[in-house]
């Protein structure tokens, strides 16, 4: 209760209370009933909120799981992954009915399926599953990284998945791909060769460095993101042809001034627009797919339509799932199945000898 005290020649009111050990007190302006009234409702608040803290310091809370797992998503994945995952905690804590005190281990099995549910009805099917998939594996990440864990099931993963309409991936014609590639600039005809023999991603392409390229070797070291241990890489075999095109470029690019000389592919557009970019390395090149795929007449197609054409490419030649796999740097074959399968593909026969046509010389476009 607030207690009256003298303070610099003045009777006013103070509050003091203290919970588990910690102390905390409040002078106010006088000994009027109003300031009686304001020191009472101060304490049962204060109380409240170090009831609270204490709790959260006693028993893992959410906002310490979250912070946790953020922070090594940060370190480790890229930007957009690290901003999926934020994005599936905040819908969780928004529309769960949890606090960031609430305990670990006081989240419910029901409360979670509702959270599920509400993101199916309000948003998609498909929402729901990657809200599924990201928070499960932060409480696997949990499971393995955090003390005191609290030992129960992982309430996300074992909830059942959303079932949802599946398009498949278009896949481009082949015919369709070389007639973009016959009206691009130099430098776009090698990059969209590097996509079709490679298999790669987008960010794997704009980061590629010359040191990455091995001429002796003939082969190339792609980093990517996409999986458990963050930022890694591999060295993937070129053909003969791509290896060919990648010398004859590099060059033509000693021969240029004023560009970033680390990466194989920047932007050389010298628009208004691309002032601030020229000579850099690429971001995302919005609308370049888009813009050419319309002057070549041809249905629009995107990079990562061409990891899909590569990918039938090698289903068609009979290359093992395991070869496919190595080639589209999965972690898992059930990843590469999918994938797969996403392209309205089965899953490939018995292993034969990769190839880009059954002689084994390398393609060329056609004239």
């Amino acid at each position: 209760m607030p207690t009256i005290i003298m303070k610099r020649g003045k009777r006013r009111y103070i509050s003091q209370i203290m919970v588990n050990g910690v102390k905390k007190s409040k002078l106010f302006p006088d000994t009027s009933k109003a300031s009686k009234q304001a020191a009472m409702q101060w304490e049962l608040e204060t109380r409240k909120r170090l009831e609270r803290e204490s709790i959260a310091t006693r028993c893992l809370s959410i906002i310490v799981w979250i912070n946790e797992y953020l922070d090594e998503v940060k370190a480790r994945y890229s930007q957009k992954t690290y901003e999926e995952k934020r994005k599936a905690f905040s819908r969780f804590i928004d529309h769960s009915g949890y606090s960031m005190e609430t305990p670990v281990d006081e989240i419910k099995r029901d409360a979670v399926r509702a959270f599920l549910r509400h993101i199916s009805t309000t948003i998609s099917g498909h929402a729901a599953n990657k809200a599924r998939k990201n928070l499960g594996a932060a409480w696997r990440w949990g499971e393995r990284n955090i003390e005191d864990w609290p030992h129960m099931p992982n309430l996300f993963l074992t909830s059942e998945r959303f079932k949802v309409e599946k398009n498949v991936r278009y896949v481009p014609p082949e015919t369709d791909f070389w007639k973009v590639y016959a009206i691009c600039e130099r430098q776009d005809q090698v990059m969209l060769l590097a996509f079709f023999h490679l298999g790669a991603r987008r960010t794997e392409l704009f980061n590629l460095k010359w040191s990455g390229v091995d001429f002796v070797r003939e082969q190339v070291y792609l980093q990517t993101r996409k999986r458990d241990g963050g930022l890694e890489g591999d060295w993937i075999p070129m053909t003969k042809q791509l290896c060919r095109d990648l010398t004859a470029w590099l060059k033509e690019r000693q021969k240029m001034a004023g560009l970033d000389q680390e990466h194989v592919f920047v932007c050389l557009s010298q628009t208004a627009f691309c002032d601030d970019y020229y000579g850099k390395p690429f971001q995302k090149r919005q609308h370049f797919m888009e813009k050419l795929c319309k002057k070549a007449g041809v249905r629009p197609f995107g990079f990562h339509s061409i990891r899909h054409m590569f990918a039938s490419r090698l289903w068609r030649k009979n290359v093992s799932l395991g070869h496919i796999q190595q080639l589209l740097r999965h972690q898992s074959p059930r990843t590469t199945e999918r994938y797969l399968k996403s392209l309205g593909l089965e899953t490939v026969r018995k292993s034969l000898q990769m190839t880009f046509n059954p002689s084994g010389d390398d393609e060329f476009p056609p004239n």
